[in-house]
């Protein structure tokens, strides 16, 4: 017997931590990225591999190649889709 199955793309999965491999549960599905014992990485720069502080507005430190990163994501994600 089978059973199909329709779906919008959207898999339904336990919220986590922001962590690689942390398994500590969110405080708040549906406000946190980080547990509670990673909070403080709100304030580290969004940059893999980078732990400075971020600049106020922004997710990433004030280092340039990091914020052009940040700029061209942000254009990205405000681009009417395009056939």
């Amino acid at each position: 017997m089978a059973q199909a199955i329709i779906s919008d793309g959207l898999g339904i999965t336990h919220p986590y931590c922001g962590v690689a491999h942390c398994t500590e549960p969110l405080e708040n599905v549906k406000r946190d990225c980080f547990c509670p014992g990673h909070q403080y990485r709100l304030n580290v720069c969004a940059i893999e591999g980078c732990e400075q502080d971020v600049s106020i507005g922004y997710l990433t430190c004030e280092d340039a190649v990091h914020r052009a990163l940040e700029q061209k994501r942000q254009f990205r994600n405000k681009a009417n889709f395009q056939l």
